[in-house]
């Protein structure tokens, strides 16, 4: 277990054997190197490294699928730093149409170009991914129409599949040089529609399950609405109107997604308030006016049960919080206030403004400026308010006359 003592006290190595025999290159001797061929592969080495380095960015482009302007511009984006086309376009197919999702010229980030359906059809209709170098002289291609009339000579065009179905497909082409691409870049092409197609499956499903999320929310909304024909439709108009004012404050999709269920539940906690008290046809006395003030409480019990209720039950439970801290149910002010439940507050009571009642008249639009006007910093926030006076002032909000759902009919109470 002991190691070879040496003089120094360093470590030592014991002779084993004769000593090894090495190889001698004569450095004076030059090797033959042909240049142009080092200079081939190291430059198929660095477009190796950059299509991969392409794959590597896709994959985090995939996770902005839900947003398809972001996710199809960066698509394209990443497209175009490795592949040199001189048009590219990313379409989507709609039945028996093919939708432009982007477009793209080499000198230009958008704006209308003229592709050519014939290969566009036939690489959807045939699933297969197709290069030619010259589609003016190839036989499948030449006769089309955009082919002749564009001067289109080589094309890349990929469908875009995922579970055996074609969603669209991405087309790139150059107008005035043939051969322009290589099999390497139909490769990476395909490898990118692969992955993209995969991601637009999956954003798909996630959309049509939010629909079906979102309609179930609103049957359930018209059915306790549907007790009142005054307020029925209520939760539907307050909900136009909150995102109409948070996208006027430039609030992104997922913000405005969030809005948009929270606006939609804003009175859901009506459900536990006494028909008495809700129904009542005149003015509340100040013990049921007391009552129905728990309704903002009650509809933020119950929703508090969901899965990620988190987000919106800050526009439930305070929309009726007012910017002075007089409001209800716990008498916060200004800031303290979340910002969807200012935004909720300030459509809530422009619909409870302009509304007909059994007592009185919905406000003109003179009268609706000048009431917001006048509670501007003692019940609305004024930054939100000015917002809202700027919105109605430009007529994009205005009264609503919500049509009533096909399912309504079974909840009309006689």
């Amino acid at each position: 277990g002991g190691g070879i003592d040496t003089p120094s006290g360093g470590v030592g190595f014991a002779e084993a054997g004769p000593s090894p025999v090495f190889a001698s290159i004569d450095t004076n001797k030059s090797m033959a190197i042909d240049p142009k061929m080092l200079k081939s592969a190291l430059a198929k080495f660095s477009k190796a490294e950059k299509n991969l380095a392409t794959l590597h960015a896709v994959g985090a482009v995939l996770a902005t699928a839900n947003d398809p302007p972001v996710f199809f511009s960066r698509l394209m984006d990443h497209i175009f730093d490795v592949v040199t086309a001189d048009r590219g376009a990313i379409f989507l197919r709609v039945k028996d149409d093919f939708v432009p999702q982007v477009t793209r010229n080499a000198d230009s980030a958008g704006g209308e170009i003229t592709v050519s359906q014939t290969i566009l059809k036939r690489a959807v209709h045939d699933g297969v991914s197709l290069l030619t170098s010259d589609a003016a002289a190839d036989e499948r291609f030449k006769a089309g129409e955009s082919v002749i009339m564009q001067h289109i000579r080589s094309v890349i065009c990929v469908p875009l599949a995922a579970k055996e179905k074609i969603l669209g497909a991405i087309y790139l082409d150059s107008t005035g040089v043939a051969d322009a691409f290589q099999q390497n870049d139909l490769e990476l092409v395909t490898a990118i529609a692969l992955q993209a197609g995969l991601a637009i499956d999956r954003a798909k499903l996630i959309e049509d399950l939010e629909n079906l999320f979102f309609e179930s929310i609103r049957t359930i909304v018209a059915a306790l609405e549907a007790k009142d024909r005054y307020t029925c439709g209520h939760s539907e108009r307050v909900t136009t109107y909150a995102v109409e004012i948070a996208r006027a404050m430039d609030w992104t999709e997922k913000d405005l997604n969030t809005l948009n269920l929270s606006a939609l539940l804003h009175d859901v906690g009506k459900i536990g308030i006494p028909e008495r008290v809700l129904l009542k046809p005149g003015k509340l006395t100040a013990e049921e006016y007391e009552i129905m003030k728990q309704h903002p409480v009650i509809g933020a019990e119950i929703i508090k049960h969901l899965k990620n209720a988190a987000s919106i039950i800050g526009g439930i439970r305070y929309h009726h919080e007012r910017w002075d801290g007089m409001g209800y149910p716990d008498g916060l002010k200004a800031e303290q206030i979340p910002l969807m439940a200012r935004i909720i507050q300030m459509a809530d009571s422009y619909d409870a403004m302009t509304s007909h009642r059994p007592y009185r008249k919905g406000l003109t639009h003179e009268e609706v400026v000048s009431e917001v006007e006048r509670c501007k910093g003692s019940q609305f926030d004024p930054k939100i308010a000015e917002v809202f006076l700027r919105l109605v002032r430009g007529g994009r909000i205005r009264p609503l006359l919500m049509k009533q759902p096909h399912y309504m009919e079974h909840f009309r109470v006689e």
